[in-house]
């Protein structure tokens, strides 16, 4: 991918006897720069925050691909080698290039009249071309700033003369020289206006001078973080409220499930209660043996022992029949004074053969 990046040339900038105009550049820098999303291939992002770290920017070949690289009139629209040399080439990059404290600095000699005088006329802006790999992985610098990606094997191809670079106007061949994008400016009184940097804030552009600027990017960093933070913390709690409702959830199914057990377990005492008072009846009207009948079967039962043919009947003429027939077979009052005694014997003696067919079915 090529990139183009923005720098000020030195106040020695100087005219040569044979006309060529000689200065020295501040050609590289570590550290975070921001790009637009356009730029770097992410065209659904405003600002991409990029790192270059001082082991890439200052590697024997990134700094050794400065040498002898031409100096174009605005940025082709290709890469320049030796088959469009002469078609785009108005100057070059000298080999004396060095390390100078965070920056590159490239000699860099303007070689065409025509772009020469673009100078004197006011084009003074200087674009690096240059090629690197990216590395989208984010991260924080050791001084707590966040970045989107890292610039790796980073190549230069040319320098580029522009109207307007990245940096505005001050990064400028001549009266300007000797500046870097964030040195301090010299005005016409001989002071020096402080050097700005336009940083994005949300969707607006703001122009602040170098110290601003660190802080305001150093607190991005932070608030990006913090927001990062922020967003996982939320996330946890959202986890954590989940496996509670989970847990209660469950709790209250498991009650649900012991209470449906205990309704079950009245009914199954309030079936075998009948049950038994239903035998105990059936008994008075006639003693047989009643086990394993159904409550109709106990009732047609009872009422056949008595040569009463039923075959043919309704349950209900049957269910009166044996009514009949057990208020028969003996006063109310005595068989209400014997039923307890007596629907205690049966149920136990029931209960007894439901445990024996359980016993022997397992």
């Amino acid at each position: 991918m090529q990139f183009t990046d923005i720098y000020a040339l030195d106040k020695s900038s100087r005219m040569t006897d044979d006309g060529y105009l000689v200065t020295s550049v501040k050609a590289a820098r570590t550290g975070i720069q921001d790009y637009r999303g356009d730029e770097v291939g992410k065209p659904g992002k405003d600002v991409v925050r990029i790192y270059r770290p001082e082991e890439e920017v200052f590697s024997a070949a990134s700094m050794g691909s400065y040498s002898y690289h031409p100096m174009t009139d605005d940025h082709p629209d290709e890469m320049v080698d030796a088959d469009n040399w002469r078609e785009y080439a108005v100057g070059f990059v000298g080999g004396d290039v060095a390390r100078d404290g965070d920056y590159i600095r490239v000699p860099l000699a303007v070689m065409d009249a025509k772009t020469r005088d673009k100078v004197r006329d006011g084009k003074r802006e200087l674009s690096m071309g240059y090629t690197a790999d990216m590395d989208w992985t984010p991260g924080e610098t050791e001084s707590g700033e966040h970045y989107d990606a890292v610039q790796r094997n980073i190549r230069i191809n040319h320098v580029a003369l522009v109207d307007k670079g990245r940096a505005g106007p001050h990064a400028r061949i001549g009266d300007t020289g000797g500046q870097s994008v964030n040195s301090p400016q010299p005005t016409d009184d001989g002071g020096h206006n402080m050097a700005t940097q336009k940083v994005t804030v949300g969707d607006v552009t703001i122009e602040v001078d170098e110290q601003a600027a660190q802080v305001i990017q150093s607190l991005a960093g932070k608030l990006e973080t913090a927001r990062q933070e922020a967003a996982q913390a939320a996330e946890d709690h959202k986890t954590e409220m989940d496996a509670k409702d989970k847990a209660l959830a469950d709790k209250d199914a498991e009650i649900d499930k012991i209470k449906a057990q205990v309704k079950d377990a009245d009914a199954l005492d309030a079936e075998i209660d009948a049950r038994v008072k239903l035998i105990a009846d059936a008994k008075q009207v006639a003693d047989v043996d009643y086990s394993g009948k159904s409550p109709e079967a106990i009732r047609k039962t009872a009422v056949e022992a008595h040569g009463i043919d039923v075959a043919d009947k309704s349950d209900a003429y049957i269910e009166a029949r044996f009514d009949a027939l057990k208020d028969a077979a003996g006063n109310s009052e005595q068989h209400n004074n014997n039923q307890p005694a007596n629907i205690g014997d049966a149920r136990k003696r029931y209960l007894d053969r439901l445990t024996r067919k359980e016993a022997n079915h397992g």
